[in-house]
């Protein structure tokens, strides 16, 4: 089944048009006919958010606008925003690579940029990407963060039972933080109270705690205990504050230091999300030291301008 992630997105925002970046969708999807050019009936198509909910595909074709214009979108009038697939630009041989600056989108062939986006403000891993006027995508605009709730979120992968079981790692664009609903695997954990994260349903989950994961595969400082959730997520908004990319490429994710290229970790493709086949914590321990710095000088910055 087709899924897509629920993004904590006010009404009043997803009324703007703005359309957000989404590893978990499977597909480019709108819930404004409107945009749709082209529109072909589709049916017996439904996507999943993660929790066996699921929404009708009414349509598809192509959007056009001033700011956007995607070929293959999908029609969905019950989601709450307007996504991106990264996989689907991947599969078009497009590089999309994630910083601390937001979103670039690239040509494989020649490395030309095809695409910018910028990270919101409180939706803080859900990009809003504008796409100029084409019949394919070409150039990217900057669009204006969202400004709708400062609640954390996190999207509903469509993972099963079993899989989750397994204790498998996943990236999300649309997560503020890493996550885990297993206690077990966080050590030194420290309780958190007051915090809870939204799926941009208005449904809402504890943060339990917070503390560091070690295992054979994967070990990441500050990751939230949230026991709700339906499994464990690699925040990329997190990853990129540390001074770390993450580049997406025909099924492969790649985790790399800003400051030398050295991968640091890498996910693959299995369905519509990535798995985390690993991650090293000493090189994240590099780039926590570089974000302090950076840090540092901005303090030094702000006392010598008073």
């Amino acid at each position: 089944m087709a899924s897509y992630p629920v993004f904590q997105v006010s009404p009043e925002e997803a009324a703007k048009g703005k359309w957000y970046m989404a590893t978990a969708a499977t597909n480019h999807m709108t819930r404004d006919q409107s945009l749709i050019s082209d529109l072909k009936p589709v049916t017996g198509r439904v996507i999943s958010r993660g929790n066996g909910a699921g929404l009708k595909v009414h349509g598809s074709g192509a959007v056009n606008t001033e700011t956007v214009a995607i070929p293959d979108v999908w029609h969905v009038p019950g989601i709450n925003a307007n996504l991106v697939s990264v996989p689907q630009l991947s599969l078009l041989g497009l590089n999309i690579s994630f910083d601390r600056g937001g979103c670039t989108v690239t040509r494989a062939s020649d490395g030309s940029v095809v695409g910018k986006a910028r990270r919101s403000a409180c939706v803080r891993v859900a990009l809003s990407l504008v796409f100029s006027r084409s019949s394919r995508p070409r150039r990217l605009g900057l669009a204006t963060a969202a400004d709708s709730s400062e609640m954390a979120s996190y999207p509903a992968f469509q993972v099963s039972p079993e899989e989750a079981a397994k204790g498998k790692w996943y990236i999300a664009t649309a997560a503020t933080n890493h996550m885990t609903r297993d206690q077990s695997v966080i050590s030194n954990l420290k309780p958190v109270t007051g915090r809870v994260v939204g799926g941009g349903n208005g449904a809402g989950l504890q943060v339990h705690g917070s503390g560091a994961v070690n295992t054979e595969t994967v070990a990441i400082p500050d990751v939230w205990y949230v026991p709700g959730i339906n499994c464990n997520l690699v925040s990329v908004g997190q990853l990129c504050q540390l001074g770390l990319e993450v580049s997406i490429f025909r099924g492969v994710c790649t985790v790399t230091r800003a400051s030398d290229g050295s991968v640091v970790g890498k996910a693959h493709r299995s369905g519509a999300v990535y798995e985390e086949l690993f991650a090293i914590v000493g090189v994240y321990e590099g780039a926590q030291h570089a974000s302090e710095e950076e840090d540092e000088l901005s303090r030094t910055n702000r006392e010598q301008s008073r």
